[in-house]
């Protein structure tokens, strides 16, 4: 873990909210892509990821992170996949060779930002993940940051655009569809890499 890291998370810990969001903008987008590539089911990968990190805020002050914080997050997103699989006994050859047959060490690497499969991963999924984002139509861009990465709620993006909040909600869910499209071949790519290494 980098001195970067270290700062933000004892930075959460003292409860410094411009932490968490910046934690939020920064890895929500690519948390959500993996876990919905991972069950298919990109509305109940976003409701996991926000659990995920609205958890980190609840826990803050006791966290002990001793990987990379992506590696955490990964780590946390993917348990809490397991735990709605084995929960649901939901039991699809995909589901479980993309979740249950992966081996943890492996996962580690590909996902810890200290390693260099871990360093190119992170570097070019974020890569991949700005550029779809910028290659949403104009509105469709601006309402999605403003809900995904700035972490504002759909009625103060309408009320700042003077759209409704309809069509904020559509603009969002548009955005996800777009963004699921143009990314899924990228992070099908990811976890084949993962599993067969």
């Amino acid at each position: 873990m980098n001195s970067d890291e270290q700062f933000l998370i004892q930075q959460l810990k003292d409860g410094n909210e411009e932490a968490y969001r910046w934690l939020f903008r920064h890895h929500y987008p690519a948390l959500c892509q993996y876990v919905g590539m991972l069950l298919h089911d990109y509305a109940l990968a976003e409701n996991i990821v926000d659990d995920v990190i609205f958890h980190v805020w609840e826990i803050r002050d006791r966290i002990e992170i001793t990987t990379s914080l992506r590696s955490y997050l990964m780590r946390s997103v993917r348990n809490r996949c397991y735990d709605h699989v084995q929960s649901l006994r939901v039991r699809t050859e995909h589901n479980v060779s993309a979740l249950a047959a992966a081996d943890s060490s492996r996962i580690d690497n590909y996902t810890d930002a200290t390693q260099p499969q871990g360093i190119l991963i992170e570097k070019e999924l974020e890569e991949a993940v700005a550029r779809a984002v910028e290659a949403l139509p104009e509105q469709c861009r601006r309402v999605f940051v403003a809900s995904r990465m700035e972490g504002k709620r759909y009625e103060e993006i309408a009320r700042l655009t003077g759209l409704s909040v309809n069509t904020v909600k559509y603009h969002v869910k548009n955005a996800l569809r777009l963004l699921r499209r143009d990314l899924a071949q990228y992070i099908t790519a990811i976890l084949f890499i993962m599993h067969v290494q």
